[in-house]
């Protein structure tokens, strides 16, 4: 590249295939409203001239997304990563020209154009050594967001009895997800509308923690369940269980 060249490519104006183009200087994280919403644009290393060219339908959210990745150090395009680390504060962008009437068909040939004149080196990868980190796909990063399936729970029916540890009183239940129907009881407490006044009084005084889970007896059928549930409550020992109600699940 000649002095030339890259003096040129650093002015408030530049010529690009004969033609003047605006520049743009970005300052941090500030970038001028472009002209228009349109269009094929390049960006500027104004150090050393290297440029980059692409195209977008929104200039301003395409060139803050090329700067916020580069600050980042995560932008696609290695060779353009590794100007900016070099030069973090020596970039402009420049207007190419608007491609709001243009088919996506003649955006490109527009802007293959462009890479083909070589005056854009950053969309070169002219260094084997030095590849292009290719960009995930959308595929790509939809399965690295998806996460392992949970272990299915494992459901238990049978009947089993709630503790109050400090005074021994129970309360006998039936059904078929142990789990679910204990959680079912201790929401019930602590909203204050448990069927049972005294499980209630028990579980304000001590609070869940205050009580055990015991299974009685592990049964499937449902039938063996309110057979066996209902022996226990007539044995008299799970006062709490105040009426058939409380049984079931």
């Amino acid at each position: 590249m000649t002095q030339q060249t890259t003096a040129s490519r650093q002015a408030q104006n530049i010529m690009i295939h004969d033609i003047p183009r605006p520049v743009f200087n970005i300052d941090g994280t500030n970038f001028p409203s472009p002209p228009i919403e349109a269009g094929i644009y390049a960006l500027l290393c104004r150090k050393n001239g290297s440029m980059y060219v692409g195209s977008s339908t929104d200039l301003k959210t395409r060139l803050q997304t090329h700067f916020g990745k580069l600050r980042n150090g995560v932008h696609e395009n290695y060779k353009l990563h590794q100007l900016h680390m070099q030069y973090p504060d020596e970039w402009a962008w420049i207007l190419l020209e608007p491609i709001a009437d243009l088919s996506a068909t003649d955006i490109l040939r527009l802007e293959n154009g462009y890479i083909k004149s070589g005056l854009f080196d950053l969309n070169i990868d002219e260094n084997p050594w030095v590849p292009m980190r290719k960009a995930k796909s959308a595929t790509e990063k939809r399965a690295t967001r998806v996460k392992p399936p949970k272990p299915a729970r494992q459901v238990i029916a049978g009947v089993f009895a709630l503790t109050c540890n400090a005074t021994g009183e129970k309360l006998v239940v039936h059904s078929k997800d142990i789990a679910t129907r204990r959680r079912s009881h201790f929401l019930d407490l602590e909203r204050q509308r448990h069927i049972s006044p005294r499980m209630q009084a028990l579980y304000n005084e001590y609070g869940e923690d205050g009580f055990s889970l015991q299974v009685l007896e592990l049964l499937d059928d449902p039938q063996a369940r309110i057979d066996a549930a209902q022996r226990y409550y007539d044995s008299g020992e799970y006062s709490l269980t105040i009426r058939q109600a409380t049984l079931t699940a």
